[in-house]
């Protein structure tokens, strides 16, 4: 009984986190990512591309976020949507989790595809040139975003001591060489994404603030 209780609890506390975590664990299972990296097949069919958002394919913004590209992000994503998404649903509601998430996906990718990668590839730049082709998929931009919202409603100094750290660690990953399985192209584009979305995640904390933060649904 106690047990049917928490899951009662957890379904009606936050169900856009469990709905997305079945979508991404779905799409794991159907493309096999427990075998290892994404093949090249799914990344060309469900990958997002800046030049996607150029040509107006916009539903490659909505499919992307449900594949990974390997185990280890397939297990990164997992974790930070309980801890980022769940932690955020739990403590500011359902809705305001669901359109921080949906909305910083998408405007960190129209950012990122539109105010800095398109005026390298008019530039006529060789990063420029490659980032507008190249493919990623993931749902980091909109879990980063939670995380960084949920910087904000603990009492000061913490928020600024903690967005600090987090956005420290960002721009320093994002001078670490790629793995041997991570193209130097993927790599930049993710990392680029990542610190988009945690600072627009922060400016959403502060613009949209919760008053206290309980972590009971990992109790």
């Amino acid at each position: 009984m106690y047990v049917l209780k928490c899951l009662s609890t957890l379904l009606h506390a936050v169900p856009f986190t469990i709905v997305l975590l079945a979508c991404i664990i779905g799409a794991g299972i159907w493309t096999k990512i427990y075998r290892g990296a994404l093949s090249h097949h799914w990344i060309e069919r469900f990958g997002f591309a800046p030049k996607d958002l150029w040509n107006a394919r916009l539903e490659q913004l909505f499919f992307s976020l449900f594949f990974t590209n390997n185990r280890r992000s397939f297990i990164q994503a997992i974790v930070l949507i309980v801890f980022a998404v769940g932690g955020m649903e739990w403590n500011a509601g359902t809705l305001r989790a669901a359109l921080t998430f949906w909305g910083i996906h998408a405007t960190t990718l129209i950012v990122l595809s539109f105010f800095i990668i398109f005026p390298l590839h008019k530039l006529k730049t060789t990063v420029g040139k490659e980032l507008a082709l190249v493919k990623d998929v993931g749902p980091s931009a909109g879990y980063f975003g939670c995380l960084g919202f949920m910087t904000r409603p603990f009492p000061f100094p913490w928020p600024w001591l903690a967005a600090f750290l987090v956005l420290a660690g960002l721009l320093i990953y994002s001078f670490v060489p790629p793995r041997r399985d991570e193209s130097f192209q993927v790599k930049r584009h993710a990392d680029w994404a990542h610190i988009i979305a945690f600072v627009l995640g922060v400016v959403a904390g502060i613009l949209w603030p919760i008053k206290t933060v309980s972590w009971g649904f990992m109790q």
